[in-house]
C-alpha cells in the first residue's frame, strides 16, 4: 500500500510541477513547497528538536539538502526544457544511484549481477542524455542532465536514511527536514516577491493551490511514507518504486497532450531493465 500510494503522489509530481512553472520559476517552486510544508510542520518541529539526539543533526541537514532542496530544483529546472513525462522517465535511475551511492559511502557490498545492472544502466543514462529535445540521437540535451543528478542527491537521501538516521519516527524526520530549509525556502519566497507574482497573475492562485498541493503529498506525506518504507525494508527494495512512476508520469504526460519518443521509451526501458538486474539476487 505504502509503494502504490507513494506511485501515485510522486508519479503525478512532475505533471503538477509542469503547471506551476507556468507561473513560477522553479527557485519559486521550491520555496513556496517549502514555505507551504513547514507551515504545516512547525509545531511538530519544535517538539522534535529536542526529541532528536545531537548526533544525527549532521546527517538530518544533508538528508534535508538532498531531499527538499536539490531535488526539487533540479526537477524544476529540468521541466522548463523538457517534458515532464521524460523527467519521470529518467527519475528510473534512482535506485542505481542509491546502489553505486551505497557502496561507494555506506560499505554495501556490490555482486557481480549488480555490476551488470550498474553498467546497463549508465548506458541508458547517456542513451537518454544524448537524445535532443527533437527525440534524435546526437545531441547532448543538458537539461536532462539536471534531472540526472537530482537521482543522485535522492540516493544519498534513501542512504542515510536507512543508515544514519535509524530509531527516529518517520513524522519527526520529515518535519525537521522541512524545518532546516525553510530559512532558505522562506527567504527566497519573500525576495522574489511571490505573493505580488500571485496576485498579478490570472493564474496565481491556480498555481498556488498546485505548490500546496504538492508540499502537503510529496514533501510530507510522500517522504513519511518513504521514510516508514526504508526503516521496514531496505534502500533499493524502498527506490523500487521508482518501477511504477514512470508509468503514472508518462500516462499524465500523455494525457496532457506531451510527446516522448521511441528513441527516449527505449533507452527509458533499458534503464528499468538495468534496475531489474541489480535487484536479482542470483
Amino acid at each position: 500500500m505504502i509503494i502504490i500510494t507513494l506511485t501515485f503522489i510522486w508519479g503525478s509530481a512532475f505533471i503538477l510541477v509542469k503547471k506551476a512553472l507556468i507561473v513560477f520559476n522553479p527557485g519559486q517552486v521550491f520555496a513556496g513547497r517549502t514555505f507551504i510544508a513547514i507551515l504545516c510542520l512547525l509545531p511538530i518541529a519544535l517538539k522534535a528538536i529536542f526529541a532528536v539526539p545531537r548526533k544525527h543533526w549532521p546527517y538530518l541537514i544533508f538528508f534535508a539538502v538532498g531531499t527538499n532542496v536539490a531535488p526539487i530544483f533540479l526537477y524544476a529546472l529540468a521541466q522548463t526544457h523538457i517534458e515532464s513525462a521524460l523527467v519521470g522517465l529518467l527519475n528510473a535511475i534512482t535506485p542505481l544511484m542509491t546502489l553505486i551511492i551505497g557502496v561507494l559511502f555506506f560499505k554495501q557490498g556490490l555482486r557481480k549481477l549488480q555490476i551488470l545492472g550498474v553498467v546497463l544502466g549508465l548506458i541508458g543514462v547517456v542513451w537518454l542524455l544524448l537524445i535532443g529535445s527533437g527525440g534524435k540521437l546526437g545531441d547532448f540535451h543538458l537539461y536532462a542532465a539536471f534531472a540526472i543528478i537530482a537521482t543522485v542527491f535522492n540516493g544519498f537521501s534513501v542512504n542515510i536514511l536507512k543508515f544514519k538516521l535509524v530509531g527516529i519516527a518517520p513524522l519527526q524526520i520529515t518535519a525537521l527536514a522541512a524545518m532546516v530549509t525553510a530559512p532558505l525556502g522562506i527567504g527566497y519566497f519573500i525576495y522574489s516577491d511571490m505573493f505580488s507574482l500571485i496576485l498579478a497573475n490570472t493564474e496565481g492562485m491556480q498555481a498556488m493551490g498546485i505548490l500546496f498541493l504538492l508540499a502537503t503529498t510529496s514533501n510530507i506525506l510522500g517522504l513519511i511514507l518513504l521514510t516508514k518504507l526504508i526503516q521496514i525494508s531496505n534502500p533499493v527494495f524502498a527506490s523500487l518504486i521508482t518501477y511504477l512512476i514512470p508509468i503514472v508520469a508518462l500516462f499524465w504526460g500523455i494525457l496532457d497532450g506531451e510527446s516522448i519518443g521511441l528513441m527516449q521509451l527505449l533507452a527509458a526501458g533499458v534503464i528499468i531493465g538495468s534496475v531489474y538486474l541489480a535487484n536479482r539476487k542470483g
